[in-house]
């Protein structure tokens, strides 16, 4: 980490300055080396104790900004100082001038360069990197030795000092540069049990100003939004942006499995009379969710816990036939990935008995690899089963989603070279007409 070393070569090679002015000053080498020593490790460690930055996203950032430009700051109040010592060689025996010197050359740099030390490590855990103290002890360990090699025996201490500053400047550069590009990862919630761990992340890309709100089920990304809940992924883009529109209003949404669940409390947010139904392994969690994004306005929820294949399977549960007006699918909830997930024998016969008339079928995310099953080989059975339904596929290679952390998408995304997403449409009504592009996505009509 640039910054952390950087930072740590200044502070090493300015308490060199400033025991080596402090100590030309006045008698009693080792005393003093231990007063100085002594004032320098409290300062350090009073600003590595100091608390962490507060608040979040731009808040974060200025937090980190101001704490910079303090030590800077620090920095430079230390170089006038040397400079003054070196012109008025006189007042460098006082006891005054020495106390305030050592306040000036030691103790602020130590203590701001500290507050900004416990700053890095505050934001490398939010992202889930390694913390500065490895980078800051190597830098200071390469400022010791260029301080007594290089730089003591052809520059003077106000030099040397000005250079620190420069370093300081330039961590505090690249650090800048690095929150601008960078996404952070904040963990906002989390529930765990015997059915796994559900994680709740912010993330903040500081450039554009975006912040993400990721949902986790052991470790794999099952939601992703904007901070008011609106999708951010292409293909909940184009179900709630525009599928939404083409069958009647939701009053009754039943959801399969967590990212569904997140779907339809979307798609319940008009007040109303809105009746959610979620079936899931731990429907009660993904409640508390809906709760505490507070993304949704649902009058009732009802809660079913199974798990989605097996309700597809077997028709676990009291559910009436015709009882939904919308039924949302996870397909993650069926597959480990968009990839390998498919509706299980039967299923489509027990989507359809549970849809309404009018009613509408969607089932996402789905993927497609290049050359591996296509997606209209594995959910044909739609098209048997339903008077309409059709496959919505994206281009190969899709988009990159911008405010996410690299690694972060799994199995969302990033996805395979040459594979494409998809969402499944099917409805018992022939006579629905369906655009043939949405948010990008051409129809590819499932026939019988």
């Amino acid at each position: 980490m640039a910054p952390a070393s950087l930072l740590g070569f200044s502070l090493a090679v300015s308490s060199q300055v400033a025991a080596g002015l402090l100590l030309y000053g006045g008698p009693g080498f080792i005393p003093a080396l231990a007063v100085i020593l002594a004032v320098v490790f409290l300062s350090l460690g009073a600003g590595l104790a100091a608390p962490p930055p507060q608040g979040t996203g731009e808040r974060m950032i200025e937090e980190a900004r101001r704490r910079w430009l303090i030590t800077l700051l620090a920095f430079t109040m230390a170089a006038a100082f040397a400079a003054g010592w070196e012109i008025f060689r006189g007042f460098g025996a006082l006891g005054i001038t020495q106390a305030v010197g050592l306040a000036v050359l030691g103790a602020l740099p130590a203590y701001t360069g500290g507050r900004t030390l416990g700053m890095l490590a505050h934001l490398s855990g939010l992202e889930g990197a390694r913390g500065p103290a490895f980078p800051a002890l190597a830098g200071a360990s390469a400022g010791a030795l260029v301080l007594a090699y290089i730089l003591f025996p052809t520059l003077s201490p106000t030099a040397v000092i000005l250079i620190c500053l420069l370093a300081v400047s330039a961590g505090a550069l690249v650090h800048g540069l690095a929150l601008d590009d960078g996404v952070r990862v904040e963990p906002l919630a989390g529930w765990e049990g015997g059915d796994g761990r559900l994680e709740v992340e912010r993330w903040i890309q500081a450039s554009s100003r975006q912040i993400r709100v990721a949902v986790r089920e052991d470790g794999r990304l099952r939601v992703l939004r904007t901070s008011d809940g609106a999708p951010v992924l292409p293909e909940e883009r184009a179900v709630e942006g525009d599928v939404l529109r083409w069958g009647p209003a939701p009053g009754r949404v039943l959801a399969l499995g967590l990212a569904a669940g997140m779907m339809g409390g979307r798609l319940a947010a008009p007040p109303g009379g809105v009746e959610l139904t979620i079936v899931d392994q731990a429907p009660e969690r993904l409640e508390r969710l809906l709760q505490a994004l507070e993304w949704g306005e649902v009058d009732r929820v009802r809660r079913l816990v199974a798990d989605p294949g097996v309700f597809l399977q077997r028709g676990v549960g009291p559910l009436a036939p015709g009882g939904a007006d919308w039924i949302v699918v996870d397909a993650l909830a069926l597959g480990a990935t968009g990839a390998s997930a498919r509706i299980p024998p039967g299923g489509f016969l027990r989507l359809r008995e549970l849809l309404s008339p009018n009613g509408i079928l969607v089932v996402l995310p789905l993927e497609e690899g290049e050359g591996a099953e296509s997606l209209m080989e594995r959910f044909h059975g739609a098209g048997k089963v339903f008077d309409r339904a059709a496959l919505y596929l994206g281009p190969r290679g899709g988009e990159e989603v911008a405010g996410a952390p690299p690694s972060g998408g799994w199995p969302r995304f990033p996805m395979a070279p040459g594979a494409r997403r998809g969402f499944l449409v099917a409805a018992r009504s022939p006579g629905i007409g369906w655009p043939e592009s949405v948010e990008g996505f051409l129809q590819v009509p499932v026939g019988s």
